[in-house]
C-alpha cells in the first residue's frame, strides 16, 4: 500500500456551496462530510436504524495554540488542563459573539478546543445554508467550518484474552485493578450504571437530555470488559457519555472529570480509509492534554477492510482483532489511504465473554476495551504513563508480539497486525528499558540521538520510538516530523531501520547473530515541526509467541 504526506482528504464533495475570493484566489472554509454516519464495532446486535432531524455547523476557529500562549508545565496535568480550560472558554465565548449565525436550535462552545457547534433542525439549515455557507467563508474568526449531515447511529472471554497476551497470573491474583484511572467509554449508547456488574466500580453518566440518548447494551458490554467485577481492570473508574452529534462536548466533560484514557468503539460505517476531521481532532485531544485514547479499527474485512475514522488518527492506538491462534480475524480492518500504517496493535476479539454481562461478542469493539484495559493496570503499575502518550505508544508497540517471516512496511508494521499482539507481560519486562530524548530544534540530515546497547547472538531485539504529532484539529494542519530510526553492529554497518515518511511511530526487529555492541541511532529527517519535541524509545528482547 503506498503511502504519502498528508493532504486534506476530509473534503469528499461540496454541493452548492459559495466560496469567498481574497485577491484573485478562492477561498472555501465550509467543507460538508458525507460520512458522517457512525457505526459501532461489535458484531452481537442487528441493523437496527436511529435517524436523526438535526444539521450540525462544527466551526474550528482562528485562534493561537494555547500551548503557544502558556508557561504551564503540561505535566502538571491538573493545572494545565485548567489553565487551558480558562484560555479557550473566555476566547471561544469572545468569538463566539462574532459569529453572525441565525434561528439554530443550539450552540455549545467547548471548553478545551477552539470549537464552536452550532445544531440545526435540518429543514432550517437548508433553507438557511447559503446564508450560513457565506458567514462562515468571510468570517475572520473563522478557520475551517465541518457540517455534519445525515448523522446515522447504527445500533447494531476475557481471560481467554489475558492467557493470549502473556499474564494469566496477573488476571487470576488481581495484582493490579487500574486503581485511581478514569476511562472514558464514549460510545453510540451509555452504560447501564445500574446493572450488577458495576456494583463495585465508580461508573458516572453524562445525560445530556438527546432525544436518541439511551442504555445500550453495546456501551455497558464494553465497560463490563474494561471495569465490570470480571474485567480486565475492576478498580478503574468509568465515564460514560453518548456520542449524540460529534465528540466535542462529550471529551470537553470528560476532561472536567481527569479522564486517562478514552475509549472509542465506533467509527464511519462507510469507511474510506481517508484521514478526517474526527481523527484530527482525536489527534489534537493526545498531543494537547496528554490523554490516551484507544480506538477500534473497524470491523470491515469481509468487505473494504478499510480503517475507519476516528481509527486513522496519528496519535491513536487503533485496535485490530485477533483469535484464540494469534490469526487476524476475517472482520479486521486494516486498509488506510495516506495515513499511518493501522492498526497499531492487534488484541483477542473472537467470542469475548463476560459473565457479568451474560454475553458473548466478537469484534474490534471487543478488542479496543480490552487494550483499554490493560493500558488502566500498566498506568497504575507506572504511573509516569498517564501523562506520556508518546511513551505508551513507544511501549505498547515494542513489547507487541509479532511473529518471524511477515512482510513489513518500512516503519516496522505489518499490513493486517501493525505491531503485533498487545502484551502485558513483555511491556513490563522491558519497561526498564526506555529513555526519552528531548529535541530541542534538530538538523536536518542530523542524527540527534545515538544509544549503545549490548545483544547477545541468538536472540531478538525489537526497538520502538514514538512521538506525538502536531494537530490543531484541522485536518490540513496535522504534521509530524520525520525521524528514522537506525541499528549499527559495531563495524558501523547498518543492520536494521526504519525510515517511512507516513509514521510517528518506527520500529526496528533484528535476530542477534553476533554478539556485541550495538548502536540504536535517531536521524532527524526534514525541519523539526514542533520544537521541544518529545520522542519515547522503548527496547529490548522480542516478545515469543504464547503457543511455542
Amino acid at each position: 500500500m503506498k503511502k504519502g504526506i498528508i493532504v486534506l482528504l476530509l473534503i469528499v464533495s461540496i454541493f452548492g456551496l459559495n466560496c469567498t475570493t481574497l485577491k484573485g484566489e478562492t477561498i472555501n472554509k465550509v467543507v460538508k462530510n458525507l460520512i458522517s454516519d457512525y457505526q459501532k464495532f461489535s458484531l452481537e446486535s442487528g441493523d437496527d436504524v436511529v435517524l436523526t432531524d438535526e444539521v450540525i455547523v462544527q466551526v474550528k476557529l482562528d485562534e493561537e495554540d494555547f500551548s503557544e500562549n502558556t508557561l504551564v508545565n503540561p505535566d502538571d496535568q491538573k493545572a494545565y488542563r485548567q489553565a487551558a480550560k480558562e484560555y479557550y472558554s473566555e476566547l471561544n465565548n469572545r468569538y463566539f459573539n462574532n459569529i453572525d449565525l441565525i434561528n439554530y436550535e443550539s450552540a455549545y462552545i467547548s471548553k478545551y478546543s477552539p470549537y464552536i457547534e452550532f445544531k440545526y433542525n435540518r429543514e432550517e439549515y437548508y433553507n438557511l445554508e447559503n446564508y450560513i455557507v457565506n458567514e462562515l467563508n468571510n468570517n475572520e474568526y473563522v478557520e475551517m467550518a465541518y457540517i455534519k449531515d445525515n448523522i446515522n447511529n447504527k445500533v447494531g472471554n476475557v481471560s481467554t484474552a489475558f492467557q493470549l497476551m502473556g499474564d494469566w497470573d496477573l488476571y487470576d491474583t488481581r495484582e493490579y485493578t487500574g486503581e485511581g484511572i478514569v476511562v472514558g467509554v464514549l460510545e453510540l449508547g451509555l452504560v447501564d450504571a445500574s446493572h450488577a456488574a458495576f456494583a463495585n466500580t465508580t461508573v458516572q453518566v453524562y445525560e445530556q437530555g438527546g432525544e436518541i440518548e439511551h442504555v445500550e447494551e453495546h456501551s455497558t458490554l464494553m465497560a463490563a470488559y474494561i471495569a465490570a467485577y470480571d474485567g480486565v481492570a475492576p478498580g478503574a473508574s468509568i465515564l460514560s457519555a453518548y456520542l449524540l452529534d460529534t465528540m466535542v462536548n462529550e471529551i470537553d466533560w470528560m476532561l472536567d472529570n481527569d479522564v486517562n484514557i478514552i475509549n472509542m468503539s465506533f467509527g464511519d460505517a462507510n469507511p474510506t480509509g481517508d484521514y478526517s476531521a474526527d481523527s484530527a481532532y482525536c489527534d489534537y485531544i493526545v498531543k494537547q492534554y496528554k490523554v490516551t485514547i484507544v480506538v477500534s479499527a473497524g470491523n470491515f474485512g469481509k468487505t473494504t477492510a478499510l480503517v475507519s475514522n476516528p481509527g486513522l488518527g496519528y496519535n491513536v492506538i487503533t485496535v485490530g482483532s485477533v483469535k484464540e491462534n494469534e490469526g487476524i480475524t476475517n472482520f479486521s480492518s486494516y486498509v488506510e489511504n495516506l495515513t499511518a500504517p493501522k492498526p497499531t496493535i492487534m488484541a483477542y476479539g473472537e467470542d469475548v465473554c463476560s459473565i457479568s454481562i451474560y454475553k458473548l461478542a466478537s469484534g474490534t469493539s471487543c478488542s479496543a476495551a480490552i487494550t483499554s484495559g490493560i493500558i488502566s493496570l500498566l498506568m497504575e503499575k507506572y504511573p509516569l504513563l498517564k501523562t506520556r502518550p508518546e511513551m505508551v505508544l513507544a511501549m505498547v508497540t515494542q513489547s507487541a508480539y509479532l511473529g518471524e517471516g511477515v512482510d513489513l512496511y518500512n516503519n516496522g508494521f505489518n499490513e493486517y497486525y501493525g505491531a503485533g499482539l498487545i502484551r502485558y507481560d513483555n511491556f513490563v519486562n522491558n519497561f526498564n528499558n526506555y529513555t526519552s530524548i528531548l529535541n530541542l530544534n534538530g538538523r536536518s540530515g542530523v542524527f540527534i540521538h545515538q544509544h549503545e546497547v549490548y545483544l547477545e547472538a541468538g536472540t531478538t531485539f525489537k526497538a520502538s520510538i514514538a512521538w506525538t504529532a502536531y494537530a490543531t484539529g484541522t485536518v490540513s494542519q496535522t504534521r509530524f516530523t520525520d525521524y528514522d530510526l537506525y541499528l549499527t553492529n559495531s563495524s558501523g554497518v547498518d543492520v536494521k531501520t526504519a525510515v517511512s515518511v507516513d509514521s510517528n511511530i518506527e520500529i526496528v526487529r533484528y535476530e542477534v547473530t553476533e554478539s556485541g555492541y550495538y548502536k540504536l541511532k535517531i536521524k532527524q529527517t526534514g525541519t523539526i515541526k514542533k520544537p521541544n519535541e518529545y520522542i519515547y524509545i522503548a527496547m529490548g528482547e522480542a516478545a515469543e509467541s504464547v503457543f511455542d
